[in-house]
């Protein structure tokens, strides 16, 4: 009973918010983020954090308020988008996001080579895997999966419909290397805090942080391209527009570190260029450089 409650409750949500018109959806995403934003105070102040160790007095206190505010939004919004996918469309999907610039992915599609998309939790994230693996290419991609069977296989299903095979990021190497050796395409997600075991030190907002060299190995041992793809938001949520970065194969010297080091320091780059075009489309509230710095997040 409590599973066909689930399902039905997640497709009656999915038709809700697919039949919302766009200003009243941003009109919710706007409220509910409000309320988070008066009742989620350790979010907001970790947000703070890393704006201030990120940028400093480079960008006001009010930009940074400003740049919080959008990040609950957004938070908002992209739940509301997960719904929407529920039901809706490919064609509905392909039509909401255009491509700034289709001419680095032709380029690696036209070798033949596997390709490692690498990305971060930017702009409508999980719109732009599904677009990207509809349009171009399918996709195994790493996700977090929940402890409930039930929600998890609406989560399958939703990515399924969109060329995208989900890989649990538990024993995801494995998995990985499998999809490589098959034939398929990744899609890895590099923004997030790793650990001493897991991560290699990058520069990254002038500071030395862990990055997950997880694409960087897999591209040298398989010869895939790396390609960095980003997905910029309008204000009103209503467009998306998908932004590849230059595709690079990584070396394969004798010196093999320093070959994943070189190519992990890349993705970090292009990753920080996008958020300094556009600060307000990173996810602020994940503690990025807690590895290395978690006293900053240490509030009063």
């Amino acid at each position: 009973m409590r599973d066909w409650m689930l399902k039905r409750l997640f497709f009656l949500a999915s038709r809700l918010f697919h039949l919302l018109p766009p200003k009243v959806l941003l009109g919710l995403a706007k409220a509910i983020g409000a309320l988070l934003a008066r009742l989620d105070n350790k979010r907001g102040k970790d947000a703070m954090a890393n704006l201030n160790f990120a940028y400093g007095e480079s960008l006001s206190q009010e930009e940074k308020e400003r740049i919080i505010k959008r990040c609950y939004v957004s938070l908002v919004y992209n739940v509301f988008d997960f719904l929407r996918l529920g039901v809706m469309s490919q064609e509905e999907l392909l039509s909401s996001l255009e491509v700034e610039s289709e001419e680095p992915i032709q380029r690696v599609l036209q070798e033949g080579r596997p390709v490692i998309i690498v990305t971060a939790h930017y702009g409508s994230w999980e719109l732009a895997s599904l677009f990207i693996g509809l349009r171009y290419l399918p996709l195994a991609i790493v996700g977090r999966l929940f402890d409930d069977a039930v929600i998890d296989e609406m989560i399958f299903k939703t990515r399924e419909r969109f060329g995208i095979t989900l890989v649990n990021k538990n024993g995801a190497m494995r998995e990985l290397v499998r999809a490589l050796k098959a034939g398929k395409n990744l899609g890895i997600v590099v923004d997030q805090n790793t650990s001493d075991q897991e991560g290699i030190l990058v520069d990254f907002f002038g500071k030395r942080v862990r990055h997950t060299p997880s694409a960087s190995i897999l591209a040298r041992r398989f010869g895939a391209y790396i390609l960095p793809a980003f997905v910029k938001s309008s204000g009103d949520y209503t467009r998306h527009t998908i932004c590849f970065d230059e595709p690079f194969l990584v070396e394969r010297s004798e010196d093999m570190e320093r070959d994943i080091l070189e190519a992990t320091q890349r993705q970090a780059q292009a990753t920080e260029k996008i958020i300094r075009e556009k600060p307000d489309d990173w996810f602020w509230f994940h503690r990025r450089f807690k590895n290395q710095y978690e006293e900053i997040y240490r509030h009063e």
